[in-house]
């Protein structure tokens, strides 16, 4: 069934306007210290309908989306707060939907990772990667939505204003958490959707034991062909990783993992538990 959900977003004033800028203008008189509020306002507002509409361009041309699957182009303003209007049937967040198999999960994992390539194409990061930023649609677990994309910025701007970077605690790369922005890339976004894939596979959030080196992940209780589970290990292995330099490089390397392991969890294909090589397909 087709629903309308109005999502809420605070456009956060406190981080839009430049009360630099309003601070020293005390001195002024009221009408004069409204122009500057309004200003600065109309400049914040411009700034968050710049993003949007990003969002609106990568998400309505995901491999994944159809006519009938399309967000609006347009923002509605009610009480100092932004909205935009999403069709959807029957969606929620990733963090609510905790019934999949480990298939399904990957198929999620393979279109957040389609999605997420598209504004790495464009030079974009989308830093604040979590289960309850996008929602997945029940019909398809092949189609995901971004609904909470304040926090992307152009790669090329991060050093610009470092202080308005927003992410998670629970699902950042370690760069994040430490500052280091300088050490922030496609890779970061990358750590992010393997926290997603690791919470809802193994049931738990990641730790800093699971980030380094040669940290063995506890797949081998999980029903799966061998050879899925060697993947797991490298999937893991490969997007938590402390260094960056360890983790793969771009959405590609990811997909070409994700499509592999969505062939050997696939349910309904049949395997041998061989002690010798299994062929991926």
């Amino acid at each position: 069934r087709m629903q309308i959900e109005w999502s809420l977003r605070m456009l956060a004033f406190a981080r839009w306007i430049t009360f630099r800028n309003i601070k020293s203008g005390w001195e002024k008189s009221n009408e004069e210290k409204m122009k500057i509020f309004e200003e600065e306002k109309k400049k914040g507002l411009e700034a968050f309908q710049n993003t949007y509409q990003k969002h609106v361009f990568f998400q309505n041309n995901s491999l994944f989306t159809n006519s009938t699957n399309k967000i609006t182009d347009e923002l509605y303003e009610g009480n100092n707060t932004q909205y935009f209007v999403l069709d959807y049937s029957n969606s929620e967040t990733f963090e609510q939907v905790d019934t999949l198999s480990i298939h399904d999960i990957i198929k999620v994992g393979i279109a957040l990772a389609e999605l997420v390539s598209k504004y790495h194409k464009h030079q974009y990061l989308l830093l604040d990667l979590k289960p309850d930023n996008f929602l997945v649609i029940e019909e398809t677990k092949e189609m995901v939505y971004f609904i909470d994309f304040d926090s992307v910025k152009h790669i090329d701007a991060l050093l610009e204003d470092p202080e308005s970077i927003s992410f998670s605690k629970e699902w950042a790369a370690p760069e994040l958490l430490q500052g280091r922005i300088d050490k922030v890339g496609y890779h970061t976004d990358i750590y992010a959707i393997g926290a997603i894939l690791y919470s809802k596979i193994l049931k738990k959030k990641v730790s800093a034991k699971e980030r380094s080196r040669h940290y063995k992940f506890p797949v081998n209780d999980l029903i799966l062909p061998p050879k899925a589970l060697h993947y797991l290990q490298e999937l893991f292995s490969h997007t938590l990783s402390n260094n960056p330099h360890r983790r793969y490089k771009d959405c590609n390397e990811l997909l070409t993992i994700l499509n592999k392991l969505e062939k050997l969890t696939d349910p309904s294909a049949m395997y041998l538990n061989a002690h010798y090589p299994i062929q991926d397909n």
